[in-house]
């Protein structure tokens, strides 16, 4: 029973990130179907060199690397901006061995989120729920349901304590598809900027 929550607590917040990113108030986010219609031809783009991406992503980076046929991404994956996907290494030594080098296939698991300017190294295993802070240089691998951040990437915590925390914060604004002029009040007056 506890698992089930937790899974759904889980998928909440990838859901909630996808609000934020496409929300549905059309006044709020004037060329929502233009940034809906560059997703997809960025995963159709993605698909056609080898990247197998499941349903309901959003991807918002084309550095694959020159084997994106190495990178598998679940289901409700989001990625940000900046994001690089590295599936090889080549500090072999040159000298010793002209033209070796390291591969490594890459996965992200279902209803996980990749924050912007990560990089995500060959041979990376990425669970299912997982969150990966902004700016993290991410190798070997993610447990499930596990937030990680830093460089290199550690574990920081869990989903479950990260979708606590935005409950508690002191500058929680529930703005997410309101009008633009009536978020920046909102958001103005909140920070006294008025």
């Amino acid at each position: 029973m506890e698992e089930t929550k937790t899974r759904l607590l889980r998928i909440s917040l990838i859901r909630r990130l996808k609000r934020f990113l496409f929300p549905k108030n059309l006044d709020a986010a004037p060329d929502l179907n233009a940034a809906q219609n560059r997703n997809v031809a960025r995963i159709a783009r993605l698909r056609g060199r080898g990247v197998r991406i499941g349903e309901g992503c959003v991807i918002h980076t084309e550095h694959f690397s020159s084997e994106p046929y190495l990178v598998d991404i679940g289901d409700n994956v989001g990625i940000a901006p900046g994001t690089h996907f590295m599936t090889h290494d080549g500090f072999i030594f040159p000298a010793r061995r002209p033209g070796a080098l390291i591969f490594g296939r890459i996965s992200i698991g279902s209803n996980s989120f990749v924050g912007m300017n990560s990089l995500i190294l060959p041979g990376t295993v990425v669970g299912r729920d997982c969150i990966i802070g902004a700016g993290s240089v991410v190798g070997g691998t993610v447990p499930d349901g596990s937030v990680v951040a830093g460089n290199p990437a550690r574990v920081v915590m869990s989903v479950k304590m990260a979708e606590q925390l935005p409950a508690r914060h002191r500058h929680r604004l529930d703005v997410s598809g309101l009008p633009p002029a009536e978020r920046e009040r909102r958001i103005r007056e909140h920070f006294g900027l008025v």
